[in-house]
């Protein structure tokens, strides 16, 4: 299963367990509009059978009834869906995927049991706390998981029908120390034999079935913050007690991943003392030390709490502020630099004063890597120092663009988040010619052009979806038509409407494409690298 197909039978399960759970007001066009959701998007992610039992449940929900439907009914109408959701599914793809949504998570559990409920009553209670939770009820799945995922804490039960607990035990022992990752322990046999065992193969803890809740929850958060104390411990640098360069790439990375996903920029500031060696030369080290600890604090004390201070290397220091412009980064600096310039530094009664160097970038542009950006920093830094020190500068271009570098903008508008990101991923991972690939999600029409990010240079390729809330895309389309440029902007529709009225009237409106789903999305590449061709 790769990690659409995992989005997807999660987001309906979590339909399904709102209708169930909440005793909430179901309508019967609302299980419709669902239905022909799961009609829509399955097929694209070679997910046909749930397809298929869409297709036979939907014929018993009018799309435009406000009538009250009760959960037997539901029940009754899906049960071929929803058997099918929850029986085990095999293996996660591309674990490494999910790092942006472990990040968000306040820690990562993977839980090992062959006992279902008590998995899925164990799970529910750990994910209400906050943490993101993987559980396989197979011991083989869990070593591979484990090797993929690279959890916080692994809760592990001895005895499993394939495999005895202390034989999975054994095989992630060591990597898990290696990573400090937690393995603890779990088991109705609470005797001495069985829990020196474990502990004796590697476990850093050991549960008794049935758990006291209370305990566990205040243990796993003990194990939690014992590790976060290690992490830090290996991320920070030992002489200013601020971020070291290997936290710099793993927090850029976080950082663009981020942006592509929102479009929200951020800055980074490339930081360098001024006549630094002269000091060392001229009063030593030790005060060295003292002057570049005397700097870290300052920056931190003046910074914002979102804001990281890495030590890069000597005497340079990286500012990474997220959510901030170039313009309000270099006003920050300016204030930093301003009070630097004030300390009264000293050795043997000689007092002295120093200043900083400065170049700032503004992060804004997607598919370019986390080492170009620096670069860039560091050549913004290189001409604060030859305009004379004592400054802060902020190229106003970076990476400009050539007519043999243009940037397409690609956005999608679609409620479908597995839809969006499917294609919002392969878009930013495609074979480029000769332009830049820009691209942006919105989950409805109105949210598109409340954005100012449609209001750039262009030019703008929008894949849009038919039925969405609110403004549906025919309604998109009419308004990009009527009110925008429409050179600016190709429209191609990807919608699960099939009905030759319905693209005969798209086509009137505008559009350059229709496309149906289920679809092939190597066939939507080709055929919206054949419009950019054609038109640009």
């Amino acid at each position: 299963m790769n990690k659409y197909q995992w989005y997807f039978i999660e987001k309906i399960k979590g339909n399904l367990q709102d209708w169930f759970d909440e005793n909430a007001l179901i309508l019967e066009k609302d299980v419709h509009c669902f239905l022909h959701s799961v009609i829509g998007t399955a097929p694209t992610l070679g997910l046909n059978e749930y397809a298929e039992y869409a297709e036979k449940a939907i014929q018993h929900f009018d799309e435009l009834s406000s009538k009250q439907v009760d959960l037997k009914t539901i029940q009754t109408n899906l049960y071929e869906l929803i058997v099918n959701l929850y029986k085990e599914h095999k293996g996660i793809e591309e674990i490494s995927e999910f790092k942006e949504e472990l990040k968000e998570k306040q820690g990562t559990i993977l839980l090992v049991d062959d006992d279902p409920i008590f998995v899925q009553s164990l799970r529910n209670k750990l994910e209400n706390e906050g943490w993101m939770v993987f559980a396989t009820l197979y011991a083989d799945q869990a070593i591979d998981l484990f090797y993929r995922l690279k959890p916080d804490i692994v809760l592990l039960d001895i005895y499993m029908k394939e495999k005895n607990g202390v034989e999975v035990l054994k095989t992630i022992q060591k990597q898990a120390e290696f990573h400090f990752i937690s393995i603890m322990m779990m088991s109705l046999h609470n005797d001495r034999e069985t829990r020196i065992q474990c502990f004796q193969e590697g476990a850093d803890d050991f549960i008794k079935k049935p758990v006291e809740m209370n305990e566990f929850l205040v243990r796993i958060k003990r194990h939690l913050q014992r590790r976060q104390s290690i992490r830090n411990a290996i991320l920070m640098d030992e002489l200013t007690h601020v971020y070291n360069r290997k936290f710099l790439m793993m927090e850029f990375d976080r950082q663009l991943a981020e942006y592509t996903r929102t479009g929200e920029i951020f800055t980074i500031a490339m930081i360098e003392i001024d006549d630094f060696k002269n000091i060392n030369d001229s009063y030593g080290h030790l005060t060295g030390d003292e002057i570049l600890r005397s700097f870290a604090n300052l920056i931190l004390e003046n910074k914002r709490n979102p804001d990281y201070l890495i030590r890069y290397g000597g005497t340079e220091f990286v500012l990474l502020l997220p959510h901030t412009s170039a313009a309000e980064a270099n006003q920050l600096l300016e204030h930093m630099l301003d009070k630097f310039r004030n300390i009264d530094f000293s050795y043997n009664q000689l007092f002295f004063h120093l200043s900083f160097s400065a170049g700032v970038v503004e992060v804004n542009k997607t598919n370019i890597k986390e080492v170009k950006w620096l670069e860039q920093a560091e050549i913004a830094l290189d001409k604060a120092k030859k305009m004379g020190k004592n400054c802060v500068f902020t190229p106003s271009n970076i990476f400009e663009e050539t007519e043999s570098s243009k940037t397409i903008r690609i956005g999608i508008i679609d409620d479908e988040p597995i839809i969006r990101q499917m294609v919002q991923d392969y878009f930013e991972n495609a074979a480029k010619e000769n332009y830049h690939i820009e691209v942006k999600s919105f989950r409805e029409g109105e949210e598109f052009f409340n954005d100012n990010w449609h209001r750039g240079s262009g030019p703008y390729v929008l894949i849009l979806d038919g039925i969405m809330p609110r403004m549906d895309g025919l309604e998109v389309l009419k308004k990009l038509r009527n009110e925008y440029d429409q050179s600016r902007y190709i429209v191609v529709m990807l919608t699960g409407r099939k009905a030759e009225k319905d693209i005969i009237r798209a086509l009137e409106l505008g559009a350059d494409d229709y496309i149906t789903k289920p679809f092939n999305i190597k066939e939507l590449e080709a055929r919206i690298k054949r419009l950019i061709n054609k038109k640009i």
